[in-house]
């Protein structure tokens, strides 16, 4: 296993592109990850890349 800091700028630059791939195509997705796992500084950045945030208590709208 990696580093945390040097894998969290590579999730991050994966999902930029994979948004804009979806972005570009008019695609549907979701992204899951594990919330008790997961980085809080990745969920954070993840949220700055999603409209939509869904858990297994919430749906919202992210203002992006």
């Amino acid at each position: 296993m990696g580093k945390r800091e040097d894998y969290i700028p590579l999730v991050e630059a994966y999902e930029r592109k994979v948004d804009k791939v979806i972005s570009e195509h008019a695609l549907i997705s979701l992204c899951a990850y594990d919330n008790s796992s997961t980085p809080l500084e990745i969920m954070n950045n993840l949220m700055l890349c999603y409209d939509v945030l869904i858990t297994d208590k919430e749906y919202k709208f992210l203002q992006n």
